[in-house]
């Protein structure tokens, strides 16, 4: 499994902790900036000498594209982006029926023909009200129906919230994955060629 980090200077640690768990690559995540600032963190990352690949992702074409969704999801483009984060803050409520979880049918439509992912960060579960679990269950169901990959990846900023993958496996079946997509979803995260 190749997992995605957003690390906050603690590039070491997140690569020893990735080695205890099991892991066996890291996408370190950072913010679009100058070119300058990411072949300079290239380098850093270069040095550390890790015994796991090391991938960085800054939000430029060729990337894995991790796109988190802030604005309505039937009007953003999908096109690019390999993994869309996000979906289930869009909304403030819920309907008294059901779950708002962002992603209705257009949207999972538009992931698919895009082949871009839905991806769930255990960071964001593990801290999460139990409205926000609801509505990631709910964006699963879709996904499953209209067939729409789904990926699930730690998404930590420090070593507490990295998981293993049987655990991150564990918690999309309790989400109300199916079998093969808990199987697609540890396969799915590839980095772009050149990264």
């Amino acid at each position: 499994m190749i997992d995605l980090v957003f690390p906050d200077g603690n590039e070491k640690e997140l690569l020893a902790m990735a080695g205890l768990l099991g892991i066996n690559g890291l996408i370190f995540c950072y913010e679009p900036g100058s070119r300058q600032e990411i072949d300079r963190k290239r380098m850093e990352l270069d040095r550390l000498d890790a015994a796991i690949p090391i991938y960085i992702s800054a939000g430029k074409k060729g990337d894995i594209g991790a796109m988190d969704v802030r604005a309505n999801p039937r009007n953003a483009d999908f096109e690019g982006a390999g993994i869309a984060f996000g979906f289930e803050n869009f909304h403030a409520k819920d309907s008294l029926h059901y779950s708002r979880g962002g992603i209705d049918q257009i949207v999972a439509r538009k992931l698919r023909e895009a082949k871009c992912s839905y991806g769930i960060m255990f960071s964001r579960i593990l801290q999460a009200e139990p409205q926000l679990i609801a509505r990631v269950r709910a964006n699963v169901k879709i996904c499953e129906k209209y067939k729409a990959d789904i990926i699930m990846v730690s998404g930590a900023s420090t070593t507490d919230e990295m998981r293993s993958p049987g655990d991150l496996k564990a918690v999309l079946e309790v989400l109300g994955a199916n079998t093969g997509t808990v199987k697609k979803a540890f396969t799915g995260l590839r980095p772009a060629k050149g990264i």
